[in-house]
């Protein structure tokens, strides 16, 4: 199956010149669970960084809107 076919996103992305690209592990199941799960953890790391960012453009945005009405 064609790759822009199988994903669809990645496709735009590298006509907008970002660079993409796949991997996929293969091998055996004991060859390739450790790798698995450490992207699962960096994935989780990432996310837990994603939240508290948007944790604080939330409270920014609140702060923003009561100076708009006069508070501090």
């Amino acid at each position: 199956m064609r790759w822009s076919v199988v994903c669809p996103v990645g496709r735009v992305q590298a006509e907008q010149g970002y660079a993409v690209y796949k991997s996929v592990p293969y091998g055996s199941v004991e060859d390739t669970m450790p790798y698995l799960v450490r992207r699962a953890q960096e994935n989780r790391t990432v996310l837990q960084g994603i939240r508290k960012e948007r944790d604080l453009l939330r409270l920014e945005l609140h702060r923003r809107m009561r100076l708009g009405r006069g508070g501090r």
